[in-house]
């Protein structure tokens, strides 16, 4: 049996037992975020052309919703140092979810799905937040391993796509669709509730919110560009960027795309594609189960460069696959290698981000890199869709060149090297 032990020995599924305090809080929680969001998650994009929605529209709901995204993450920082770790993802987390659940779940045509965009890019403030408070307290040589026991959550939340299939089976997609949205905004908003009971601030938390309990927002978010100034003087933060972005602009392809082709070229039924959804989450589980634990961030280009490499083939093989019999088999196949790719650039690239940035103002750092590269990221999503609209297959060649991209970043980075004595989380 393979050993699924860390650097420090201690396993994954050990760590998970072990951990106290907002760790604990933030980890047992997550299954209420991600049991009903992989419910609809995977019949998402074509509910929306259910809903009369063109390829190139849900191009630029992705574009408005980047654009809300980078927005938002230039807020992320200042607000979460302001409100508070915990405060701040209570506020954001129900804007950035609840609202727009409803919207979705009561949508009739492209206009909804605009404003559910606007209010869903609100979560880059939640996502800075949130992470602190997950993170921020903890020892550095558990980063990895808690961005892996969180990925593992999201996993085992995903093992719940199948209900979709059986309940597709009675019900027609848009009103299935409803449903299971309005019963995502209920379990959403008791969890968003429950992590602010169940937490306190983190350290550095209580000391940013009383440096900033007489600064406004806005002089802050402007006095941030001294803080960019900073990062794009930095290598390292800067080739961070570039990978985070194309990882970003490849899942979003991904997501609203590939369900395109598979239904539209391939044939797929929809109802295959949350069972594909269990497939990766399978395959995901594996590796966090064996491989994941051994990660070590000193050593994160051979990994990186692997996964990386996957979703190239991948991509590359989508592109070229005709619709033929045997398809099937091969789109599964691909299915379940993406699901290995993603085991491992899950915790790295997080991991990666709190490596580089300063560690005093790592929650402005973070809001702005997060907003630089959505800021980016946002120029791809039409062009994504008007790929699609021309030609199913196209977007998938786009998502290879950028993962061929992102191999180069990888081994610039590598060269670089990361500096571990001048400061970790």
């Amino acid at each position: 049996m393979a050993d699924n032990r860390g650097p420090n020995g201690e396993g994954l599924l050990t760590t998970l037992k072990n951990l106290k305090g907002n760790q604990r809080a933030c980890a047992y929680t997550e299954p209420m975020w991600g049991i009903p969001y992989n419910l609809y998650a995977p019949l998402a994009a074509v509910y929306m052309v259910a809903l009369g929605l063109t390829p190139l529209q849900i191009g630029i709901v992705e574009a408005v919703y980047f654009l809300s995204q980078t927005v938002s993450a230039a807020f992320a920082g200042v607000l979460t140092d302001k409100l508070g770790r915990r405060l701040c993802t209570l506020i954001f987390d129900s804007l950035a979810w609840g609202v727009p659940l409803m919207l979705w779940a009561m949508a009739q045509n492209f206009t909804w799905f605009l404003w559910a965009a606007v209010f869903n890019g609100m979560w880059r403030i939640p996502e800075n937040s949130w992470g602190l408070l997950y993170v921020e307290d903890a020892p550095p040589d558990q980063i990895i391993r808690l961005y892996a026991i969180i990925s593992l959550a999201g996993l085992v939340s995903a093992f719940v796509s199948p209900v979709t299939i059986l309940l597709r089976q009675h019900f027609s997609l848009i009103h299935l669709m409803r449903f299971l949205y309005w019963l995502t905004f209920v379990l959403m908003v008791l969890k968003f509730g429950l992590l602010y009971m169940i937490t306190t601030e983190t350290e550095v938390g209580v000391r940013r919110r009383q440096a900033m309990k007489n600064v406004g927002v806005f002089s802050q978010v402007w006095d941030s560009r001294r803080v960019v100034a900073r990062m794009v003087k930095d290598k390292r933060v800067m080739l961070v960027l570039l990978l985070i972005t194309c990882f970003s602009v490849m899942r979003s392809i991904n997501d609203k795309f590939l369900p395109l082709l598979l239904t539209d070229r391939l044939g797929m039924r929809d109802t295959m594609l949350p069972l594909l959804n269990t497939v990766r989450s399978l395959a995901m589980l594996a590796l966090y189960l064996t491989v994941v634990p051994r990660l070590d961030l000193r050593y994160f280009r051979k990994p990186m460069m692997m996964a990386m490499g996957i979703f190239a083939l991948i991509s590359f093989g989508l592109f070229l696959l005709p619709g033929v019999p045997g398809a099937l088999a091969v789109v599964i196949l691909g299915v379940a290698l993406d699901g290995v790719a993603m085991a491992i650039v899950y915790p790295l690239m997080p991991a990666l981000k709190m490596q580089v940035l300063d560690r005093e103002e790592r929650a402005r750092m973070l809001g702005m890199l997060t907003m630089l590269s959505v800021l980016i990221a946002s120029v791809f999503a039409p062009l994504a869709g008007l790929l699609s609209q021309t030609n199913r297959a196209l977007p998938m060649l786009m998502q290879g060149l950028l993962a061929v991209l992102a191999m180069v970043v990888t081994a610039r980075l590598a060269k670089l090297g990361l500096n571990f004595d001048e400061q970790t989380a």
